[in-house]
């Protein structure tokens, strides 16, 4: 077969190339934004990277304690130690970042190693002799690291301890396990019930005994932990407190080690954590059933790693150990970030998202959490012992804002209630929920920067509108129920939604009928074990949408299928994918200055 192409002059010819060039550089970006994916913000990571990076101001004395802190590792970043950056590393140094009971000693590790004199030389010698004095002297050489008695604090200390001994003393050793030398009697019992003895690999670590190999009795603890939470659960890995120090420290591993084996645990751990996470956020904060969290935490935007991952952060939110994420060489699988996206679904799309995080809840029948999750609110409750309750989370008009409501019988919350400040007994199918109080039912809101555009009472009933999601309210002595809906999704106006539950929907002191007239009684307590919703038992996690499982885990075998694309993490042998790596090590700094006045 003969094509004939007509003759071109010289400037058509030059019209055509340049045509041609733009094609293929058009070409060339949707292939490279098709391998990053972009966040619930439009950019990549590694362009969200680089904008953190640019929107740093120059290091000053005058910038506020938590301004110098957030901004500290961009500095290191991008090759810059003066005065106010030692002035910032010191002030860290010097408060609980590496002393006392809220300790996130991996923090300054991963600066030290990677600016210092094992990676870019930006910290000056000086500064890095004192970190590592602090690691040496304060959290090994005594066992200070057991102090704060909380092994869910100490992720960060374990991983950065581990690190330490890598780099700089690999036979240093930690005197005693489990406490420090002179601890008060008193505190002993607590001590050994947080820092019990464990075995792994062949090798046993006995509280109260040592001395010990700190860098292999930290790798080990990480990797008995590792086993034990990511296949069993731990509701303290669900917590607003200590999700992000869990994942920081093992991405921190993940970045820093130089043991494959452990590296590859590290970064399957800290993903498995996110994407649990992620499917419990839906497009507001993060809702449904949580772990111990300080009741203040609820009316506040939280911070978590997967926010700088995912596109869902600013510029100037944050804490400083989330954006020293900004420094590891990780970005997460494309996948991950796709399905933590809602922003591109429609009103229509839900996920039901199922699992047990609490080893004492693993595969017993009517036992676990659930959380019905769309783009605009999710609603979550859960069955079994540690109880967290239950609550509404409803998207506001930008990042960070919401509204939080829960039904219970406590009048009051002190800020510092850990346990039963959420919502009482909820029984729920998908988007309603009915709540046997027992007590007379309390009504609690948590408004971050966004309040009602509707609130009203009409026929026995509270109705609140906020953009497309409509909520019911019912209250009797001592039972509750919520019902939500989206606006051309299940009623096309606020009115029709209200005339449906008033004429349809149904609250005694012992069910809840809906406006489509589903019953839910106290017998259910998550769905009707119809097709797509709580049946019992699950696997370890299970998450099920209108086209089918999208989360699915079998003989420890995790499998995820989204948007026609499959990820699998097998913790058998702890096997995954590796991730792409798109953003390159930093080159060395050139032109580093250090100004001490």
């Amino acid at each position: 077969m003969c094509y004939e192409f007509p003759l071109r002059s010289s400037s058509e010819e030059l019209e055509a190339e340049n045509r041609d060039v733009l094609i293929l550089l058009f070409i060339f970006l949707m292939t490279t934004t098709l391998f990053a994916q972009v966040g619930e913000d439009g950019l990549t990571y590694v362009q969200r990277k680089q904008k953190w990076l640019r929107s740093v101001p120059e290091p000053r004395r005058g910038l506020s304690e938590h301004r110098k802190r957030l901004y500290f590792s961009a500095w290191l970043q991008k090759g810059i130690y003066n005065a106010a950056v030692s002035d910032a590393l010191h002030s860290i140094l010097g408060d609980f970042w590496l002393t006392g009971g809220r300790s996130h000693h991996g923090y300054m590790i991963a600066l030290i190693v990677k600016y210092g004199s094992k990676g870019l030389r930006v910290i000056d010698s000086d500064d890095e002799m004192t970190v590592r004095n602090k690691y040496e002297n304060d959290l090994i050489l005594n066992s200070g690291v057991f102090e704060d008695l909380n092994p869910n604090k100490q992720l960060w200390a374990m991983a950065g301890i581990y690190l330490y001994a890598h780099y700089f003393d690999k036979d240093i050793k930690l005197p005693i396990y489990g406490h420090r030398r002179g601890i008060d009697p008193k505190h002993l019992d607590l001590a050994e019930q947080n820092w019990p003895t464990f075995s792994h690999d062949g090798r046993t670590y006995r509280f109260g005994q040592g001395p010990y190999n700190a860098k292999q009795l930290t790798e080990d603890y990480i990797k008995n932990k590792l086993n034990l939470w990511i296949l069993d659960g731990n509701r303290e890995m669900d917590s607003l407190n200590y999700h992000r120090a869990f994942v920081g420290s093992m991405l921190l591993i993940y970045d820093m080690a130089e043991d494959r084996e452990f590296q590859k645990r590290a970064r399957m751990g800290a993903e498995l954590a996110m994407l649990d996470a992620m499917m419990d956020f839906g497009g507001s904060e993060w809702g449904g059933t949580i772990g111990r969290t300080d009741f203040r935490r609820m009316a506040k935007v939280s911070d978590f790693p997967f926010y700088e991952y995912f596109g869902k952060s600013t510029e100037d939110d944050g804490r400083p150990d989330i954006k020293v994420l900004y420094t590891f060489d990780y970005e997460p699988p494309p996948l991950l970030i796709d399905i933590a996206v809602l922003s591109d679904e429609d009103d229509d799309y839900f996920h039901f998202h199922k699992e047990y995080h609490n080893s004492g809840l693993k595969h017993r029948s009517g036992k676990g959490k659930w959380n019905y999750v769309t783009p605009l609110y999710n609603l979550g409750s859960n069955v079994g012992g540690h109880n967290s309750g239950w609550q509404v989370t409803i998207r506001g008009d930008g990042p960070g804002r919401f509204i939080r409501l829960w039904i219970n019988d406590l009048e009051h919350i002190e800020d510092k209630n850990e346990t039963r400040y959420l919502g009482n007994a909820g029984n729920q199918y998908r988007n309603a929920l009915f709540a046997q109080i027992g007590a007379n039912p309390v009504l609690h809101e948590a408004k971050e920067r966004q309040d009602w555009d509707e609130d009203l009472s009409d026929g026995g009933w509270y109705f609140k509108r906020l953009n497309k999601v409509y909520v019911a309210i019912g209250t009797t002595h001592n039972s509750a129920s919520v019902e939500l809906g989206i606006k051309n999704v299940d009623y096309d106006s606020f009115t029709s939604f209200k005339n449906a539950v008033k004429k349809n929907a149904r609250l005694t002191e012992s069910s809840y009928t809906t406006s489509k007239g589903v019953s839910i009684d106290w017998d259910e307590h998550c769905g009707l074990n119809s097709p797509g919703d709580c049946a019992f038992p699950f696997e370890r996690m299970e998450t099920i949408s209108k086209d089918g499982k999208m989360i699915s885990w079998q003989n420890k075998v995790m499998t995820i299928r989204y948007h026609g694309k499959t990820l699998t993490y097998d913790f058998n042998n702890w096997r995954a994918d590796d991730p792409p790596k798109s953003d390159p090590p930093p080159a060395p700094p050139s032109g580093v200055t250090i100004e001490v006045d």
